[in-house]
C-alpha cells in the first residue's frame, strides 16, 4: 500500500480563480455548521461553474471548510461523499496538520497552498489547527459518483484536469 491509496497531489493550481476563491472564503457571514459539524461555506454559483470547467468529473458538493484556531476535526471517514479534491487557502505552517490514519500510524498529507490534492475520504483522516490565531481554510469538492480510484486513473491518463489558465 502506498500513500497514493490515501491522497494524490495533482500538481494543478487554478491560478485564474484563486483571487475569487479567497474573496469568497473570507466572507465569515456565509459560513454555517454543516451536518458533519464543520464550519462550511458553499461556493458561489459562478465559482462552481468555473471549477466544473476544469474537472472532467462531476462533483456533488463544493465549498470552503474552516477549522478555527485551537480546534480539530477528529479522525473520521466521510459520510456524504466517496472522494474529494481539496485545495488549501492558507500559508503552509506546522500549526495546521492534515493527516491520514493507516492503522495506528499517522501520515501527514502533503498539501501545497493553492494546488489541488485528491483525497480518499473513505480512508480515516483528520485535521488539527494548533494555531492560536490563524484559521485553516480549504476548498473542498466532493464526489458521490466518482470513486477515488476512478479519479486517480483519470488523472494518470491525463483526462481529469482541463488546464485552464
Amino acid at each position: 500500500m502506498t500513500m497514493d491509496d490515501y491522497y494524490l497531489f495533482l500538481n494543478y493550481s487554478p491560478t485564474h480563480l484563486v483571487e475569487m476563491m479567497y474573496e469568497e472564503a473570507e466572507k465569515n457571514e456565509n459560513y454555517y455548521l454543516s451536518p458533519s459539524k464543520v464550519l462550511r461555506c458553499d461556493v458561489s454559483k459562478e465559482l462552481r461553474t468555473e471549477l466544473s470547467k476544469i474537472l472532467n468529473a462531476t462533483f456533488s458538493d463544493c465549498g470552503f471548510l474552516k477549522t478555527m484556531p485551537l480546534q480539530n476535526y477528529p479522525r473520521h471517514t466521510d459520510f456524504y461523499r466517496i472522494a474529494a479534491i481539496n485545495m488549501p487557502l492558507f500559508e503552509e505552517t506546522n500549526e495546521f496538520q492534515s493527516c491520514v490514519f493507516i492503522g495506528e500510524q499517522i501520515e501527514t498529507i502533503k498539501y501545497t497552498s493553492n494546488y489541488f490534492t485528491l483525497l480518499n475520504v473513505m480512508k480515516p483522516h483528520g485535521v488539527t489547527n494548533s494555531s492560536t490565531e490563524k484559521e485553516r481554510i480549504i476548498l473542498s469538492m466532493g464526489f458521490r459518483n466518482n470513486s477515488y480510484d476512478g479519479l486517480v486513473k483519470k488523472f494518470k491518463d491525463g483526462t481529469l484536469i482541463n488546464d485552464i489558465k
